[in-house]
């Protein structure tokens, strides 16, 4: 879908960890550049060992907030940047910083915020610190209200996981389209995204 009914010109990876889900990334997207920061300078060092044979994946060893202000600035990203945020993990939560930029600093753009609540379904687990929680109404403050949103929610069971002996959790997450009607319009009339996703738009329009 991101290749053809949306194609993203680059894409931006906050918490790379150990670089498991950009490796992945890159291996489905080798034609594209794909930037990733992680703050653990051991998971760094690990990201960088696992991630040394894909050329097209720039690794950097910073905070999200600096790593995005940076990038967006300096780098071209070509009019349609995939975000992927998975940097919020225990104390460390610099989603809100991270929604401000993108909301700001890029026109167009798809952000994939993942282990996110979806509202009203508890089949699907999200992060939650203290008291926060990766929801909706966490990044709604930040969210630049001159913008035009779309949200896409999954909206699938264990029963999409072919194995008899593991079932693993459903884990939550959010597909927002910044500033991108016409493309939202257009893949909704999928038939794979009418079976496994939600039209979340009306969600995000009762808090703003």
């Amino acid at each position: 879908i991101f290749g053809k009914e949306v194609p993203a010109t680059s894409i931006i990876e906050t918490g790379t960890y150990v670089g498991l889900s950009t490796a992945l990334m890159a291996k489905t997207f080798p034609d594209l550049n794909i930037y990733t920061c992680e703050i653990n300078l051991a998971n760094y060092m690990k990201a960088k060992k696992n991630l040394r044979s894909f050329s097209n994946v720039n690794l950097f060893n910073e905070t999200s907030p600096n790593f995005l202000l940076n990038l967006i600035s300096n780098i071209s990203l070509g009019n349609l940047p995939l975000f992927f945020l998975d940097a919020h993990w225990l104390d460390n939560w610099p989603l809100e910083e991270e929604i401000e930029i993108i909301s700001n600093r890029s026109g167009s753009a798809v952000i994939v915020i993942d282990d996110f609540k979806k509202p009203g379904d508890n089949r699907f687990k999200f992060d939650k610190y203290e008291n926060k929680e990766c929801s909706i109404e966490l990044i709604v403050p930040r969210l630049n209200k001159n913008n035009n949103y779309q949200l896409l929610f999954p909206n699938y069971g264990t029963e999409i996981f072919d194995t008899k002996t593991y079932h693993p959790e459903l884990s939550g997450y959010v597909i927002i389209f910044q500033n991108l009607e016409e493309e939202f319009i257009r893949i909704c009339k999928i038939d794979f995204i009418k079976k496994y996703f939600m039209n979340g738009t009306v969600c995000l329009r009762e808090f703003l």
